[in-house]
């Protein structure tokens, strides 16, 4: 299991997010062949799929929301609100063994743990200005940039755990 955790800050990279309203599917990197155009109900900030490739969520950057795409269709299926989230979401990342998804809202200062079927949701209050996530066994790493925090949350108890300071800006974490 890895033990190192990498936050990276923006502090010194100017960079501008632009909502979407279409995904566009590419049959590979090097191919560069498009294969279609997903068109979402509203704009999204962020996407995420599942470990099977059959499910793609798409974060919606107006509500709380989240746009299930069924990828053999090509269609959005299904939305799901995001219960006890104020404002709209930011970034979704599935657990590698695809039994939960995180979604955070940089507007809310809270992250959502839902079970894959989209039937359970649990809510919980981070940092400042949420915005990457990384799992690591029973614990998911939230990076909130506004207040330099890292927020560790106890994904059995559905709570925080602890949290430690990582410098203001800090919005991208992963393990190695």
């Amino acid at each position: 299991m890895p033990t190192s955790l990498m936050c990276r800050s923006s502090a010194t990279v100017s960079t501008a997010a632009i909502p979407i309203q279409v995904i566009f599917v590419a049959s590979s990197i090097s191919g560069r062949k498009l294969l279609g155009k997903i068109k979402t109900p509203r704009p999204l900030a962020g996407i995420a799929i599942s470990a099977d490739g059959r499910t793609l969520v798409a974060v919606d950057d107006a509500q709380p929301s989240l746009f299930l795409i069924d990828t053999a269709d090509g269609r959005v299926t299904n939305e799901v609100r995001l219960e006890g989230v104020p404002k709209a979401a930011q970034i979704a990342r599935y657990a590698s063994d695809n039994s939960l998804i995180a979604v955070s809202s940089l507007n809310s200062d809270m992250v959502s743990l839902i079970d894959p079927s989209f039937q359970q949701q649990t809510a919980i209050k981070v940092g400042s200005q949420p915005m990457d996530m990384a799992f690591r066994g029973d614990e998911l790493f939230v990076a909130c940039q506004g207040d330099g925090s890292v927020h560790v949350i106890d994904i059995p108890k559905g709570r925080a755990k602890h949290s430690f300071r990582a410098g203001t800006g800090c919005e991208s974490l992963g393990f190695f």
